[in-house]
């Protein structure tokens, strides 16, 4: 009788011990899956600001502009408007935010006294988190459209050709390899071209974008 007392309290310690465990890993699965949510809100709500709180609009800008090739007026100096300009554009395309910036095809338009005189084709790529990337880009300006407008000869005359630009980027943002945000980039800019020196001497920016 003594043994069979004593087995069945060894018994009820046993079962006593064992609820106690499964307790003990039932706690331990609900905090680890507490944690987890927890890091996931954390991660998603960092990810957020990031892409809206600390997001900067990424900058195009044309640093200089070279002629390739120009067939001037015969006896003059002044290009033939029956032939168009070659040039070069030495473009920088600057990323300020954390993430990389992948852009499509695009196109940065040029002005001149209202008048759309270039299309400078912009490819596809990469701009690297808080990278500046460099591009030559080939274009032709339209010299009859330039002539066609007014005061072009005395503009010509003083040496600098005051023009504006306008470039619009879809593209979207990467962080950790996987987070994707879609932005468009919109970008306006004033400048003027030094015609002796062959170099922008001027310009003024001003960005927008949109998620």
């Amino acid at each position: 009788m003594a043994e069979d007392e004593e087995i069945r309290s060894l018994s009820r310690t046993n079962d006593q011990f064992n609820s106690h465990e499964n307790g003990g890993r039932k706690r331990c699965v609900r905090c680890c899956g507490l944690c987890t949510v927890t890091v996931l809100i954390v991660a998603a709500v960092f990810v957020t600001l990031l892409f809206t709180l600390f997001l900067r609009d990424p900058e195009i800008k044309t640093n200089k502009l070279t002629i390739v090739k120009m067939k001037l007026i015969s006896g003059t100096t002044l290009p033939d408007p029956k032939y168009n300009i070659s040039l070069v554009a030495d473009v920088s395309m600057k990323n300020p935010n954390a993430a990389t910036f992948i852009y499509g095809n695009s196109t940065t338009v040029l002005y001149y006294r209202g008048t759309l005189i270039a299309a400078i084709p912009i490819p596809p790529g990469r701009a690297k988190p808080r990278r500046t990337q460099r591009m030559d880009l080939p274009f032709e300006l339209d010299t009859a459209k330039l002539y066609g407008t007014l005061n072009v000869q005395s503009d010509a005359s003083s040496g600098v050709l005051d023009m504006t630009s306008k470039t619009r980027i879809i593209g979207k943002m990467k962080i950790f390899g996987v987070t994707k945000k879609h932005i468009v980039v919109k970008m306006d800019c004033e400048l003027s071209f030094n015609l002796t020196s062959l170099a922008i001497q001027d310009q003024k920016c001003k960005s927008k974008s949109s998620i």
